[in-house]
């Protein structure tokens, strides 16, 4: 995946073709994305999901492998869960494209399905109007900031990575929340605010866990933490977002 017309081992850094003015890059399990200063997106690496957002045919397989646009425009922000892709324009229209089996795609139908996907870019209805600056995605669950300082998040749910102690009412309904075979709440079908954090400027996610840096620069952290990748000191997993008391961390502002 490395932007090349064949598959092999890269060792050495090596400028990829075709591909020029880039002012962010963006990358998934086996796909990449790139932003230009015409606000153009460019994807490359494999489409087995639909990742990159075009459709690439039998023999012309091979052509996924070196970059092409993707057809949206005006674009400002990207970014790649493991399997699917995001993107916001200059007209704060929010897309998504590629692997929704957990929602993390923004979309509720087929959600929960293995072979659910976004075939093409979409826009995500959940976050029309919202005016977001900041995305952020991994294999089973998104989040988006915006310029309030608001961050939504949505898809699977059932390791706390969404930073949400959902109320009755809210797992009672089932537009927002769709149960596994056991009847378990399992994925948060539409973005939906976290509450409790306040001026949220950045958010990064993590496989089963997600980050959030507010504007004065102090980070919280929720999800699993089997290894202490929450950084809260423990190895205890949560379900509601807590502060990262770190001295290191103090007063970090994203740039």
């Amino acid at each position: 995946m490395h932007g090349q017309s064949f598959v092999k081992k890269q060792a050495t850094p090596t400028q990829i073709r075709g591909l020029s003015k880039i002012t962010q890059i963006a990358c998934g399990a086996n796909h990449a994305l790139a932003v230009d200063v015409h606000g153009l997106i460019w994807a490359w690496g494999c489409n087995e999901q639909n990742q990159l957002g075009r459709h690439v045919f039998g023999r012309h397989v091979t052509d996924s492998l070196v970059p092409d646009t993707v057809k949206i425009r005006d674009v400002k922000h990207i970014a790649c869960g493991e399997y699917h892709s995001l993107a916001v324009d200059k007209k704060d229209q929010v897309w998504a494209w590629g692997l929704n089996s957990f929602g993390e795609a923004g979309y509720a139908k087929a959600a929960g399905s293995d072979e659910a996907v976004l075939p093409y870019p979409m826009k995500i209805p959940g976050l029309r109007g919202k005016h977001v600056v900041c995305l952020a995605g991994v294999a089973h669950h998104s989040a988006a900031v915006t310029a309030d300082g608001q961050c939504l998040v949505w898809g699977r749910l059932d390791g706390g990575q969404l930073g949400i102690d959902f109320s009755d009412e809210q797992l009672q309904d089932a537009s927002l929340i769709r149960r596994d075979e056991r009847n378990k709440p399992r994925i948060c079908l539409r973005p939906t605010p976290v509450p409790g954090i306040i001026e949220v400027s950045h958010v990064a996610c993590g496989t089963d866990h997600t980050i959030f840096i507010t504007r004065e620069g102090k980070a919280y952290a929720t999800g699993f933490n089997s290894q202490g990748q929450l950084g809260l000191g423990d190895e205890d997993d949560i379900h509601v977002a807590k502060p990262i008391k770190s001295k290191a961390l103090k007063d970090r502002v994203p740039v």
